[in-house]
């Protein structure tokens, strides 16, 4: 297994804490953990009584329940808790592909949604959205893409980087495609709750489709990259098993993490929902606008439309 250095991530070590006003961030303005614990009155407490030992490997239960309360249908055994969003595609792409397989994903994107499934050993198409096109997603162009050997498919909406949203109809008729074809429909999801409007937003994968896995994390739509909390949700539990069973996989964070996430989640993901998608929504469409029109500053979209 051999990886491609991640471009973005490198021009984000160079520049990201240099840089005096940064326009290419995609995550929400943070807030120091006293700011977070004040919002609930005795959260400091239950924080400073933790135990901070090793918990579930796929998470601990009060975490996979409050994941799961954010679903319809979906309870704690449909949850695995991960490090980081990063952590979780690793651990699916890895369990789910190899040299025999096919997997399509949607570009542009972030690298690693890519890079990663390639680094299985899996032949990947890239189901490429145009600037000329208005970021449009072709279907005829998706369904073209499918073979006989085809396993996986990974979509992102909301959409890093262009900042664009999938209706329901299109959403529906996506889902559609990976039923026909009994893939795998991995959702990459970490921007789900930053909708300008919440009439907007979609189910969640693994709401909609009965092999749909949904990617969630902390560090997008409730602005806390510290706390490197993620998780994989699906109602398919041979999947989530074959996730488990992988080598390299899973291992939930400590307890002290999963705790003081659950503690922030219950308390701030309210006051997130109402301030930050503001700062999100223009941040993206800054970059991508800055991308498309200059050629600089974060996104540059290849031929085979990888960042």
């Amino acid at each position: 297994m051999r990886l491609k250095p991640f471009r973005i991530e490198q021009y984000y070590a160079r520049y990201e804490f240099s840089t005096r006003f940064m326009l290419s961030s995609s995550d929400c303005e943070s807030r120091p953990i006293g700011e977070v614990l004040s919002l609930e009155p005795d959260a400091r407490e239950r924080l400073q009584e933790l135990w901070c030992g090793y918990t579930e490997s796929a998470g601990a239960p009060y975490l996979r329940e409050a994941v799961a309360a954010l679903y319809h249908r979906i309870g704690p055994d449909d949850v695995i808790v991960v490090s980081s969003a990063e952590e979780a595609i690793f651990a699916l792409y890895h369990a789910l592909l190899g040299p025999e397989d096919h997997a399509i994903v949607e570009t542009p994107c972030y690298e690693s949604a890519l890079e990663v499934a390639r680094s299985t050993g899996a032949e990947v198409s890239a189901w490429v959205r145009r600037p000329e096109d208005g970021w449009a997603h072709d279907l005829a162009a998706l369904a073209g893409l499918v073979r006989p050997s085809t396993r996986l498919l990974y979509v992102n909406t909301p959409h890093n980087p262009t900042g664009t949203h999938m209706s329901r109809g299109l959403f529906d008729q996506v889902v559609e495609i990976a039923r026909t074809h009994d893939l795998v429909l991995f959702c990459d999801e970490v921007y789900r709750q930053l909708e300008y409007d919440p009439g907007d937003r979609l189910p969640g994968a693994c709401e909609a489709y009965e092999r749909g896995v949904s990617l969630g994390s902390v560090p997008k739509s409730y602005g806390l990259p510290g706390l490197r909390i993620g998780w994989l949700v699906s109602r398919d539990r041979h999947l989530l098993q074959e996730v488990s069973a992988e080598p390299i996989a899973v291992s939930s964070p400590r307890s002290c993490s999963l705790r003081a996430w659950s503690l922030a989640f219950s308390i701030f993901w309210l006051s997130l929902a109402a301030t930050s998608w503001v700062i999100w929504v223009t941040t993206c469409r800054v970059s991508a606008l800055w991308a498309v029109r200059r050629r600089r500053v974060v996104v540059e979209v290849d031929a085979d439309g990888t960042e």
